[in-house]
């Protein structure tokens, strides 16, 4: 990922940072993956784990992977969500 294109401290375009967080409320914020493993294991803890969400699950995990992998990016995109609130 090449967050050297913009204008922040870090590289981080904050005028796409703000299209971005528009797109995600006007459109549905869904994100779709092919992972038959992923599919396997969500499966196995719907059916298992008393009131599992696989969307809660999925989002946690992800929201922390990208937070730990891109800080500053998530720091920005959080902030703008909370302005557009």
């Amino acid at each position: 990922l090449d967050l050297n294109k913009g204008t922040s401290s870090q590289g981080i375009n904050s005028s796409l940072v703000q299209e971005s967080v528009r797109v995600a409320y006007r459109e549905r914020p869904r994100v779709s993956f092919w992972s038959p493993r992923v599919s396997a294991i969500m499966y196995y803890l719907k059916k298992t784990v008393p009131d599992f969400s696989k969307s809660e699950e999925v989002e946690t995990l992800l929201e922390k992977v990208l937070a730990r992998k891109y800080p500053e990016l998530y720091k920005l995109v959080t902030e703008e969500m909370e302005k557009a609130q």
